[in-house]
């Protein structure tokens, strides 16, 4: 009597094709020679039935491997799980090495967001990993400044979560400091309200630096004879115009 075991991988994948995802993955786990036949069968079958879901799976894990092998059946690198797409699973775990792999990708939607309007990059800063941060910026389609459901930027979540590093980068790297959210808040005033001194002067200084006319005596100060961070709204806000961009100064 023949054994499945002694069938040719090609009649494994002629059986495997009629089964469900759940079948296969039984029928590989009865014998340890089976899985290594059937694993192509697993992969295709997650690839057209499954939305590509093990490609989240890679990117959860930094399995580069197992991520590229994925891609080289054309697994769909903007499937969506649960709002994410692989590349913003990535960004979430920190997993470097397949958010490289992903980027190279022609087809890839950097700037896809889910339902609260986060981005890989947002997934990114919250995670708070530089390393896959700087990778993002160096896209050529990813927009920095791409807002979330609350119209609150990467920068401004930076500074809220008071990291001075990816602060430091990402204004680097062109974000808008004074971009604001619905509730009248840019990443600038949030470090005047919620956090210290050493990012507040380090968005100062950058400001400084794009329009230093803006901050001379003959500017601000002698205009009104305020200090940085003075103001009058709800908010401590008075602005002026830093270029073409609006400048707000708040209370600390």
């Amino acid at each position: 009597m023949i054994s499945i075991l002694d069938f040719p991988t090609e009649i494994l994948w002629i059986i495997a094709s009629t089964l469900e995802g759940g079948d296969i993955s039984a029928l590989a786990r009865t014998h340890s020679t089976l899985y290594p036949k059937l694993r192509l069968a697993l992969i295709k079958y997650n690839i057209r039935h499954q939305n590509s879901s093990a490609l989240h799976w890679a990117a959860k894990n930094n399995n580069r491997a197992f991520a590229k092998t994925l891609l080289s059946y054309r697994a769909d690198v903007n499937a969506l799980h649960d709002g994410f797409s692989p590349l913003m699973t990535a960004a979430k775990y920190g997993s470097e090495l397949v958010t490289n792999l992903f980027l190279r990708k022609k087809n890839l939607h950097v700037n896809r967001r889910n339902a609260d309007g986060e981005s890989a990059l947002w997934c990114s800063v919250a995670k708070g990993s530089p390393a896959v941060l700087n990778q993002l910026l160096q896209h050529p389609s990813v927009k920095i400044d791409l807002p979330n459901r609350e119209g609150q930027t990467v920068l401004w979540l930076a500074v809220f979560r008071g990291n001075r590093e990816l602060v430091s980068l990402l204004l680097s790297r062109g974000a808008n400091p004074n971009t604001m959210d619905r509730y009248g808040m840019s990443p600038w005033i949030q470090s005047c309200v919620r956090r210290g001194e050493s990012i507040k002067y380090l968005l100062l200084d950058h400001m400084k630096a794009v329009s230093p006319e803006i901050f001379s005596v003959d500017g601000v100060f002698a205009e009104n004879g305020k200090s940085i961070c003075e103001g009058s709204s709800s908010y401590g806000q008075s602005q002026v115009q830093l270029g073409a961009k609006g400048v707000r100064f708040a209370h600390v």
